[in-house]
């Protein structure tokens, strides 16, 4: 379950996040960014999906801006930090690996007592799947 909705591995991410109401900012995001067909693709993707908690943790205005048709480029650049080629769940991140989002940078995953962070981000919800990846769930967004 991911903001109250079943993940149901037969769908894509993009439609299982559909049916999450901790997601519906990270959703009008990836419209806004056209990425809506890639996360719908063949993948593998692992998405760290930002909830709606992470989104409103920015600066007063910060979401606005970047929803703006002329921030597309810098929205795209933001969401697609969150995402990784690959299939990876909880199991297969290990204390000290190296992910390289979809845009282009290292995310360093650490590992103790269980807890599995992304850039010191904790993973909040793990392993949900989808018929093209995996989404774990982050309240804070992944700064490159």
């Amino acid at each position: 379950m991911v903001g109250a909705a079943m993940m149901v591995p037969q769908k894509t991410i993009v439609q299982n996040l559909v049916g999450s109401s901790a997601h519906s900012v990270l959703l009008t995001a990836i419209k806004k960014a056209n990425l809506e067909e890639t996360l719908a693709g063949k993948g593998p993707f692992t998405i760290f999906a930002p909830s709606n908690t992470a989104f409103n943790n920015l600066p007063n205005g910060k979401l606005e801006d970047l929803l703006k048709p002329e921030n597309k480029s810098e929205l795209s650049k933001l969401l697609t930090n969150h995402i990784v080629s690959g299939n990876y769940k909880t199991a297969d991140l290990k204390d000290g690996m190296e992910l390289q989002s979809l845009a282009g940078n290292i995310l360093k995953v650490s590992v103790k007592d269980g807890l599995v962070k992304v850039n010191n981000v904790k993973i909040s919800l793990a392993d949900a799947i989808s018929n093209n990846g995996v989404i774990h769930v982050v309240d804070a967004l992944l700064q490159p």
